[in-house]
């Protein structure tokens, strides 16, 4: 090598020219070194040398589980069981209630409510017992006749009607309703037995049209009167309440001019009385109006 200053030439580890005496610094050599041609599997390959972070695998599930589905259907099952057997059920405690309100009669000597149209409404009359059998094909005449007969028999087993001194009663084991009326005279006193069966009440429309009828005393033991049973009785003017009574049925003075209702306080003759505005007064007897 040269010395940079004077230009002599030295040999290559000298440390100072001989010459003019300048220091020598070894010189560095940048030369790239030389990498040999390697297939690209075996030579440095920075991608594959770079760590990535580990990605979740990811688990494809195209069906739902076996269990889970199992499981609904048999829900599904064991619901629709369910509400089947409740509505069977319903059903048979239906027709258990109509065929024992239909087949066993009252026997109750203190009937507290009137029935909603008549107190024997679910009697079936003789006539369309008849019809019946008459639908009936192949029955010849003396069937029908026979049918008929037995028809009327339970008719009158199940109730009677009997008139006395102008009201007409109708009677059902021991106990009697007056269902119609049949007098002129203004003032009547309802017994409170007929034939030895004491009368409990008053049947849906008993007096209606009565406009003779103005003064009538109701025994204790009814209990009851039923709807619309002094429709337009137009010379109404007093009435005697027992405090048997329990139920007056809608519309049951309907049409009737200004009327005094005769009860002991605390009633329902008096409730009655109070809440429609009546005239009342306290007794247990007819008093006449001037």
């Amino acid at each position: 090598m040269r010395c940079p200053r004077c230009g002599a030439v030295l040999r290559d580890d000298a440390e100072q020219c001989g010459f003019c005496g300048e220091k020598i610094v070894p010189v560095v050599s940048f030369e790239k070194p030389i990498i040999e041609n390697r297939p690209r599997d075996e030579a440095f390959d920075v991608e594959n040398t770079v760590k990535k972070p580990a990605q979740p695998e990811i688990q494809e599930n195209h069906g739902q589980n076996p269990v889970v589905i199992a499981i609904i259907l048999l829900s599904g099952v064991l619901c629709a069981a369910i509400a089947v057997l409740l509505f069977y059920s319903l059903k048979s405690s239906q027709r258990a209630v109509v065929n024992v309100n239909t087949s066993a009669p009252s026997e109750s000597l203190t009937e507290t409510e009137a029935p909603a149209t008549t107190p024997y409404a679910g009697t079936v009359s003789p006539e369309e017992s008849a019809d019946e059998a008459a639908e009936v094909p192949g029955e010849t005449g003396e069937a029908s006749g026979e049918l008929e007969e037995a028809a009327s028999g339970e008719s009158q087993a199940l109730y009677d009607d009997r008139e006395f001194e102008g009201l007409v009663y109708r009677f059902s084991g021991n106990q009697a309703v007056i269902v119609g009326c049949k007098t002129d005279e203004s003032w009547i006193e309802v017994p409170d037995t007929v034939d030895g069966v004491p009368v409990v009440g008053i049947s849906e429309g008993a007096f209606t049209d009565c406009t003779s009828l103005e003064y009538i005393d109701l025994p204790e033991g009814v209990a009851w009167i039923g709807a619309y049973a002094f429709l337009r009785c137009s010379h109404f003017k007093e009435i005697v309440m027992p405090d048997s009574l329990v139920t007056i049925g809608d519309g049951s003075f309907n049409n009737c001019p200004s009327f005094t209702i005769v009860s002991h306080e605390g009633s329902s003759g008096h409730a009655f009385a109070e809440y429609h505005n009546l005239n009342w007064i306290e007794g247990d007897f007819l008093v006449p109006v001037e």
